[in-house]
């Protein structure tokens, strides 16, 4: 199941690859499975181990040796209300919340029902404690005692528009934009902007707490746990380099690997015992485990 994963992160058309040093082959889930579309937008890996897939054509629920699909039904208020899921998070005690291009919904694994949170455009779902949601230049934090979005913060300035959120371990909320790179908000309301260009795609929290920050253009960002900012950007005359500029996220596995998907493939940006893109080194680990990924993936 933990191969099937990685297949994912990397295409879903993927057969085989050759990565660090080993040959893996992947076995393919596809629409012959039941998978409801062949174009995946996010990937979220619950408590249980179980695996959902958001697509253009609706939500899809993998355990491992079947799939189930769960799509909007006509006159039913506990079915999807959008079939096209962009993002997928959840509280990892049996919720399960999507993004969706009409709003946002929550689906609640013991009921096996859905609800509609909120209706209309939104750019961005993270969880964290709480669901956080970012619309345009303001973000707004779930009150389950209401059922309401609460404003938490607006971001003041021209054509801010919110991309990713991420809440690290001391209570910074950070806000990646699409063009104004990355925004930072402390527990007590401080604001700076430590990137201040760029279209940003994802933030990840590695586990010695240092930020990887994607973007589309300006390549991979590493914020250290100081405060030091690196921007690593692709140079075609250096084949160490990153194989691109266009980062779409970072995922760390049980090994202190660093993954980096980009565009057009996925490329390890740190190993240990090894010399490959980026040489960033790990943490201590284990050099005979088998790589695995993360619980979460979005």
């Amino acid at each position: 199941m933990r191969k099937t994963i990685l297949l994912f992160l990397l295409f879903l058309s993927v057969t085989a690859v050759r990565t660090l040093g080993q040959n893996i082959t992947f076995s393919h889930l596809t629409t012959d499975d039941g998978l409801s579309q062949f174009s995946v937008n996010s990937l979220y890996i619950d408590e249980r181990g179980i695996i959902w897939i958001g697509t253009r054509e609706g939500l899809n629920r993998y355990n491992g040796n079947d799939i189930k699909s769960f799509k909007l039904k006509k006159n039913d208020p506990n079915s999807l209300f959008s079939n096209t899921v962009l993002r997928i998070t959840g509280n990892k005690n049996g919720k399960v919340y999507l993004l969706c291009t009409d709003g946002v919904a929550e689906f609640d694994m013991t009921t096996q029902r859905f609800k509609t949170l909120l209706q209309g455009n939104v750019d961005a779902i993270y969880y964290n404690e709480k669901l956080y949601i970012g619309k345009r230049e303001e973000v707004f934090v779930f009150n389950e005692n209401t059922n309401n979005f609460d404003l938490y913060y607006h971001l003041a300035g021209k054509d801010i528009n919110l991309s990713c959120l991420h809440l690290d371990e001391k209570k910074n909320l950070w806000m990646g934009t699409t063009s104004n790179g990355v925004y930072c908000l402390s527990d007590d309301k401080q604001l700076s902007q430590p990137i201040t260009k760029g279209n940003i795609a994802s933030i990840y929290e590695d586990s010695s707490k240092e930020l990887w920050i994607g973007s589309w253009e300006e390549g991979l960002y590493r914020i250290r746990t100081n405060g030091t900012i690196d921007n690593f950007r692709h140079d075609p005359k250096n084949p160490n380099s990153i194989c691109s500029d266009f980062v779409r996220s970072c995922c760390e596995d049980n090994l202190g690997n660093l993954w980096n998907r980009n565009f057009p493939r996925l490329e390890p940006l740190r190993q240990k015992h090894r010399t490959v893109p980026n040489f960033i080194p790990p943490m201590t680990t284990n050099p005979t485990d088998s790589p695995t990924l993360p619980s979460g993936v979005s």
